[in-house]
């Protein structure tokens, strides 16, 4: 297990960067969880959201097994994650059928 601190940079809603110490050789996805665990106030959002790692300008999107140690990160780097929503369609329907 190597931890390391890592800065996470959400370069698509806010910004801001937030600093944690992770093993390296977790996977993205994991990573991820992490990340929006801590938000909670996504919600269950979340299952509609897809998440993309930019580091280097190399991309990779969740639900790679690849760890952040294969793609080459070093402690204390920064890495951007971006938010890639597809568009979700929610039909409510009432009790009589409409719609």
């Amino acid at each position: 297990m190597v931890l390391a601190s890592i800065k996470f940079q959400d370069v698509f809603l806010t910004g801001q960067v937030e600093t944690h110490v992770v093993d390296l050789d977790i996977s993205v996805t994991r990573v991820m969880d992490i990340l929006i665990g801590k938000a909670g106030q996504q919600g269950q959002l979340a299952q509609f959201m897809r998440f993309k790692f930019v580091y280097c300008g190399r991309e990779l999107e969740q639900g790679s097994s690849d760890t952040l140690r294969s793609m080459g990160v070093v402690p204390g780097a920064t890495v951007g994650y971006t938010i890639v929503t597809p568009p979700v369609t929610v039909t409510v329907r009432t009790a009589d059928g409409v719609s």
